[in-house]
C-alpha cells in the first residue's frame, strides 16, 4: 500500500494497492486497512512546546490509508491461496462481522480468534473503550500440514 494521509484533510483517500505476488501460500496473514464511518474516532489535547494547544487525532485514516469493504473485495487473495490454507486476520471489534464476511468474499471460512492483543494507546468506542486487537483465524480446504504446535497462548501483551 501506499500515499500518505494530510492530516489536515480528515477524509478518506483511495488507497493504492501493491500487487500481490505471483504465488501461492498455505498460510495467509492480512491487517486490513478498516475504514470507520466516524471522522474522528478519538482524539487528545496537549500543550506544545510553546505553549500551544493541540489536538492529536487518532482515527485510522489520519494515521495511514484505509479501506472500504468493497475496496478491500477488490483484493484477489484466493489468487495466492493454496487450496489448503489457513488466514490469520487482524480484527477491531466494530469490524468483526464485516471481517468474516470478507473472509468468506475470499474463499474462506472463520474458525475462531487466534490471538488478542492488549493496545497500549486506547480509544473510546462506543460501548466501552476499545483497547484490544484480535487475529481471527480462517480455513479454506484442510488444515495445511504440518500442523505445528498447538500450545500458542492466544493473550498478547
Amino acid at each position: 500500500m501506499a500515499g500518505s494521509r494530510d492530516r489536515k484533510n480528515h477524509s478518506p483517500k483511495e488507497i493504492e494497492w501493491a500487487p500481490l505476488p505471483d504465488k501461492k501460500y498455505s498460510i495467509i496473514y492480512i491487517d486490513p486497512p478498516w475504514q470507520y464511518d466516524c471522522v474522528m474516532h478519538s482524539g487528545s489535547s496537549f500543550i506544545d512546546d510553546k505553549g500551544k494547544k493541540t489536538i492529536r487525532y487518532n482515527a485510522a485514516h489520519i494515521q495511514y490509508p484505509t479501506a472500504s469493504i468493497p475496496e478491500m473485495k477488490k483484493l484477489d487473495i484466493e489468487s495466492i491461496a493454496e487450496k489448503d490454507c489457513l488466514m490469520f486476520m487482524w480484527m477491531v471489534g466494530p469490524m468483526i462481522p464485516e471481517a468474516i464476511e470478507l473472509g468468506a468474499h475470499w474463499g474462506f471460512k472463520f474458525i475462531t480468534f487466534g490471538f488478542i492483543w492488549h493496545k497500549e494507546r486506547v480509544n473510546p468506542g462506543y460501548y466501552t473503550c476499545s483497547s484490544v486487537e484480535y487475529v481471527g483465524i480462517f480455513k479454506r480446504g484442510s488444515i495445511p500440514t504440518p500442523r505445528g504446535s498447538r500450545c500458542e497462548y492466544q493473550f498478547l501483551s
